[in-house]
């Protein structure tokens, strides 16, 4: 029985109502109503507002709050090399400074309401098609293979893990999982969350998003104190790859304080990006590193033909 479920407007007061949950384990499970589910912001939100910055001003119908708006925030921009967060600056200095403009942000994107609706049932279908019906296939790949057997340490449980993970994306049509109409993932946060909905059956605690202290990192494979592991998932296209190749799994194994070299996982889906990759490997000179392994998720064309 749930409180508040609906409205009575006869008697102005909320009615409860009575749901029949699925169990698991004798545990309940909660289902989220798909008509709420949103997997970025919100269709009115402040990132949106800043983002669409420029255009809203245009829309303001009052001509002097409108000049006002436009010369406050052209004057908040520094006068040469202005960075993306210089314009995030001026523009919350703006609507600061002058908050009607909020209410011009939410008439336009009320106006286009229908829009809204469509783009986010194409972001839930294409969520429902990734981390449910493609990772699905990619688990039931993992499991005809050694990938849910436990090792020795944390290193060694990881990088098997990761080195299935590789040979299935590669050679059995696993990267086919990675795209979506066509295009390949462009979050590291999707890979990460499709890796760790595939981590089960094993004596290791598997934990995302750990911070000891210099931030987040994305994987800490571990066996109590003692054996302990920490996994970084990096897209080739990222603009900080060489950065990140260089010190930030380092930074976070010592703010874990690790018991093995950090791993080191890179995806890449062309062979540009595998150039670059290979460009920033060498110049450190770390092109054998065996704690780096690349995953080729670029389309492979079948055996007959190749």
């Amino acid at each position: 029985m749930l409180e508040k479920v609906e409205f009575n407007y006869e008697t102005m007061t909320w009615k409860a109502k009575k749901f029949l949950l699925p169990k698991f384990n004798n545990d309940y499970v909660l289902l989220t109503p798909c008509e709420i589910l949103t997997k970025d912001d919100a269709w009115i939100s402040q990132n949106g507002l800043i983002e669409d910055f420029s255009h809203i001003i245009s829309c303001v119908t009052n001509d002097e709050l409108r000049d006002k708006l436009s010369n406050y925030f052209t004057n908040s921009l520094p006068l040469e090399n202005v960075r993306k967060t210089d314009l995030r600056n001026a523009a919350i200095n703006s609507i600061d400074k002058f908050p009607q403009i909020i209410n011009y942000y939410v008439q336009e994107q009320e106006k286009n309401r229908d829009l809204a609706k469509k783009d986010n049932i194409e972001k839930i279908n294409n969520t429902q098609t990734l981390f449910v019906n493609q990772l699905t296939s990619l688990a039931n790949l993992l499991n005809s293979s050694d990938f849910y057997k436990t090792s020795t340490n944390s290193y060694i449980e990881g990088m098997k893990r990761i080195e299935h993970l590789k040979h299935v994306i590669e050679n059995q049509n696993g990267w086919r999982l990675l795209y979506l109409s066509g295009k390949p993932v462009g979050k590291e946060e999707d890979l990460q969350l499709m890796f760790k909905l595939t981590w089960f059956a094993t004596a290791y605690s598997f934990d995302s998003e750990v911070n000891n202290g210099r931030g987040p990192a994305d994987f800490i494979v571990s066996y109590g104190s003692k054996d302990k592991s920490v996994i970084e998932f990096k897209l080739a296209k990222s603009s900080s790859l060489e950065k990140n190749i260089i010190n930030q799994a380092e930074i976070y194994s010592d703010a874990a304080k690790a018991t093995h070299p950090p791993i080191k996982v890179i995806f890449y889906f062309n062979n540009e990006e595998y150039l670059k990759i290979k460009k920033y490997l060498i110049k450190h000179e770390i092109l054998d590193c065996k704690d780096i392994v690349l995953i080729d998720a670029s389309p492979k064309e079948s055996a007959s033909k190749a």
